[in-house]
């Protein structure tokens, strides 16, 4: 029997962290090398402080530098979350992308009183040229 666990490899990108309004998150800058594609989950939690409004940007972004100082957007690799408690994904072609990649994400959320609202990441690295992983 083969597991799909040989042939993906999973990564925290950003460990469940409490975000208010204009809060930004970077994933941990993943090297995509050996790797074809990519699905990055992006989570909420619970909100506190009330918010009436709730909008969650989310992105993949690749480089070439190590320490992520050179991450650019994917083109077409975004999603919205507008509610708390929700999951997102962006499925990732990783054949155009440089060699490292990473999930951002931008919060934005209105009305209540000093709201904030939890928020994670992971990435499933997949379609590997060599097996098992």
């Amino acid at each position: 029997m083969s597991y799909v666990g040989t042939d993906i490899a999973t990564s925290l990108q950003i460990a469940p962290v409490s975000k208010s309004n204009s809060g930004t998150a970077s994933g941990t800058v993943l090297s995509r090398v050996g790797y074809e594609s990519a699905t990055f989950t992006f989570l909420t939690g619970a909100a506190s402080g009330s918010p009436t409004g709730i909008s969650i940007s989310c992105k993949v972004q690749t480089g070439d530098a190590a320490d992520g100082s050179d991450m650019v957007d994917i083109p077409g690799a975004t999603a919205t979350i507008t509610a708390e408690n929700r999951a997102a994904e962006i499925n990732v072609d990783l054949s155009g992308c440089k060699k490292y990649v990473r999930a951002y994400l931008t919060v934005s959320l209105s009305g209540g009183t000093s709201p904030s609202i939890l928020v994670a990441a992971i990435a499933v690295l997949g379609d590997a040229k060599y097996k098992p992983v």
